[in-house]
């Protein structure tokens, strides 16, 4: 037991996290609560319009009032119909 070792931690580094690439297009998202929900609660809102873009941060209005959220946060939104959520070309 005196020559067992502890193995050494393994870094980390920067992770990079998933972003979809037409999340810059949607005109509605998602938004992820991180809360403790109960059981059969549903982990997102919306969806919910966006108000403004930028590099880092999305302001979206959840439940009228304007939020500012990361992309970490946010999931784009799957509509069969158009006309619900158009795309715009930017």
């Amino acid at each position: 037991m005196q020559h067992l070792q502890t193995k050494p931690t393994r870094s980390r580094g920067k992770q990079t996290i998933f972003v979809h690439n037409e999340l810059h297009k949607c005109t509605h998202m998602f938004v992820r609560r991180d809360s403790v929900r109960r059981p059969l609660q549903v982990p997102y809102d919306g969806p919910c319009p966006v108000i403004k873009r930028s590099d880092k941060f999305y302001k979206v209005s959840i439940h009228g009032k304007p939020t500012s959220e990361t992309k970490p946060n946010l999931r784009k939104t799957r509509s069969g119909r158009r006309d619900l959520f158009p795309i715009r070309n930017e």
